[in-house]
């Protein structure tokens, strides 16, 4: 995380914002009365995607059954038939 103080922050603040979407890295942003993160679209979206995937009961650990699944034990759906 990239971090400026709020002066240096306004002053580029342009060049910070194109630093963040290109990049993806938050910027951490200090003032006297605390701190701020600017975040690119791109990763708050992420990061609220998350937050709802984890607050759906059994999600998490359906999530990592699947992320713990070998290739060759997964099984090829075909959805045309499905629906």
């Amino acid at each position: 995380m990239h971090n400026v103080n709020v002066s240096n922050f306004r002053k580029d603040l342009f060049a910070y914002i194109n630093q963040t979407i290109e990049y993806g890295e938050p910027i951490n942003v200090s003032a006297k009365n605390g701190n701020a993160v600017l975040l690119s679209e791109e990763e708050y979206n992420g990061m609220i995607e998350t937050l709802y995937l984890c607050s759906i009961p059994g999600m998490r650990d359906s999530i990592i059954e699947g992320m713990n699944t070998k290739p060759e034990d997964l099984v090829e759906v075909d959805w045309e038939k499905e629906l």
